[in-house]
């Protein structure tokens, strides 16, 4: 009779842990949908903050902070594709213009009548953008432009 009665002892214990255990994890669970939602309204909220006080550019209203990583973008890739000569001094920045089509094909690279570079330093940017292909241009849609002037600044890797 008393090990029956220390075993009902011990069950009662055990659901009384498990009932807790149950209630932290509802608890917990609570908690976490808070965050999540509490997360969203706060992305929301500064999506709606930025798009506010973003400014805009263009027929199409990008934001001119998504046009500046587009350019980034297509500067680190062509750079990693370049050997600097050393004709070149690093630093030393030259404006061309990149004839795309959607999807980064290069079409054609012209150099500004201003750009510093020789013809050898000339060829090997271009040649940079060629084997950068295709340019960046998936989640740059927004931004994309056939024909982009663009300004690179010769920087070692």
């Amino acid at each position: 009779a008393e090990a029956e009665a220390e075993r009902q002892q011990r069950i009662a214990q055990l659901r009384r842990q498990r009932e807790q255990a149950e209630r932290e994890a509802k608890a917990a669970e609570s908690k976490l949908r808070e965050l999540a939602q509490a997360r969203a309204q706060s992305a929301s909220n500064a999506a709606a903050g930025a798009a506010a006080t973003t400014p805009r550019a263009g027929a199409g209203g990008t934001s001119d902070d998504l046009t500046a990583k587009y350019a980034a973008a297509i500067q680190q890739l062509v750079l990693s594709h370049w050997v600097r000569p050393e004709s070149i001094p690093a630093g030393q920045k030259c404006r061309l213009t990149i004839n795309q089509l959607p999807g980064g094909t290069v079409l054609n690279v012209s150099f500004a009548a201003d750009c510093p570079y020789d013809e050898a330093g000339k060829r090997s940017v271009e040649v940079a953008i060629r084997r950068a292909q295709p340019l960046p241009y998936r989640g740059f849609e927004s931004v994309f432009q056939r024909t982009l002037n663009f300004n690179f600044e010769a920087k070692d890797r």
